[in-house]
Parts: structure tokens; sequence; C-alpha cells
């Protein structure tokens, strides 16, 4: 199957180019399960993909994609829960992307690096990699029940419910999320946590072993749960 990704473009283009360009990567991939493509998990035919260069028929086609008015068209939301998707989703070239749902997939690779991206569920993937550092706008990020060891949030200071629970994390940069409101981080291998925030309502950090949470002197978390080697300490101010 040839996917021919370099073309040219359509005369008459009702979608953004760079829209199409992130789309066909992702979907001329392998899924999940037996030998069908991404797009066709997602409703696009063989005859879609092979001739997507010349026409945008194949676009409407796509299930779960929601599309700004102005033409031409940008991605504003993805809802791809539980399509058997696999491999890397690099979701870059979507500038207008708001909102992205792929939980429950196969998903190896994500890269997220959308100003105006909000909302991020990536949960019960296999995730050795989540690279959100430049989608700086994100408030709400589930990504429970992967393989991730690291996660870097330095940059994403709006953040206010983290999910990332169930993964194999050793290290969790959340130290600028200032505006953190709940945290679930259970059943890690963390040993240190710094919090510097004094919104924080909600944490479980259950089943890490022994860690030690750093907090701010006048936090005030309502819900706790911990386990009894956890350590409680407060941050020095910055």
């Amino acid at each position: 199957m040839n996917s021919n990704i370099s073309g040219s473009a359509t005369a008459k283009n009702i979608y953004h180019e760079d829209d199409k360009e992130g789309l066909r990567i992702f979907l001329c991939q392998r899924s999940a399960k037996g030998k069908k493509t991404n797009g066709e998990r997602l409703g696009l035919k063989i005859s879609d993909i092979e001739s997507w260069q010349t026409n945008e028929e194949w676009v409407a086609k796509i299930k779960g994609l929601t599309w700004s008015r102005k033409s031409p068209k940008r991605l504003t939301c993805i809802d791809w829960l539980k399509k058997n998707l696999a491999g890397v989703l690099d979701s870059s070239k979507w500038r207008a992307l708001q909102n992205l749902r792929c939980s429950d997939n196969q998903l190896n690779v994500l890269h997220c690096a959308n100003k105006k991206l909000q909302h991020l569920r990536c949960s019960h993937n296999r995730l050795i990699v989540l690279d959100v550092k430049k989608s700086t706008a994100l408030k709400v990020l589930l990504c429970e029940d992967n393989k991730l060891t690291t996660l870097d949030l330095q940059t994403n200071t709006a953040l206010d419910i983290l999910f990332c629970q169930t993964n194999q994390l050793t290290e969790l940069k959340v130290d600028w999320c200032t505006k953190l409101y709940a945290l679930w981080c259970y059943d890690n291998q963390l040993s240190e946590l710094g919090l510097n925030t004094t919104e924080l309502k909600w944490l479980d950090c259950t089943g890490n072993q022994s860690i030690t949470v750093f907090v701010k002197r006048d936090a005030d978390i309502t819900e706790l749960s911990c386990d009894e080697n956890t350590k409680i300490d407060y941050l020095i101010d910055f």
C-alpha cells in the first residue's frame, strides 16, 4: 500500500494542509490488531488512503474529529477512545487543537506541542514517552495506566488536575504547577515529590514505597491518602 504522503495539495482546500498532513502521518501506521492501519480503524478504506493527496473526501470519513468553521478548517477536538490505535501520535501540526482524547488504545509515544491544548486524556495505553512541554495552556492531564518512567510538567503552569497513577514513574516534575488542585500519583516508584501550590485539595501518593512529599506551609489539603512510610515536609520558599 502506498500512502503517498508527499504529494501535492488539492485545488480547493476546505481543510488546512498541516492538519491533513498530521492525520496522514498517523493514519498510515499499523493499528493494534491485525494488518489494518489506524486509518482503517477510524473509518477509512484503502482506496481513501491511496488517493488522499488528490481529494479531501477522506477527511469527513474519519471518526471522532471536530473542526473549526472558518476555512481552511482546523482541528479543534479529537475523540479516539477505544479504537485499537497504535504507534506514535504527534499532534504538533494541529495548531488549533484544544481537546485530545485517545485513551484505551495501544499508543507508545505521544508528542503534544499545541499551545491551545487544554484537556488531554491518554490513559490506558502503552506510553513510554509523553511530551507536553510546549502545551503551556494544558489544564487537565489524565495519563494513568501507562509505562511512563518520567513526566516533566515544569512548563505546564496552568495545570490543575493531574492523574498519573499506575505508571512506573521515578521522577515527577510539578514544582511550577502552582494551580494544581488534584493529584493522583499512586502506584509508582517515586521517592520525592515537590508541590509548590496552595491550591491542592486532593492528593493520593500511596503505593510509592518510601516517599517524601514537600508542600508549602500554607497548603490546605483536604483529602490526603498516603502510606505509613510517607514523610511530609515543608518547602523552602522559592
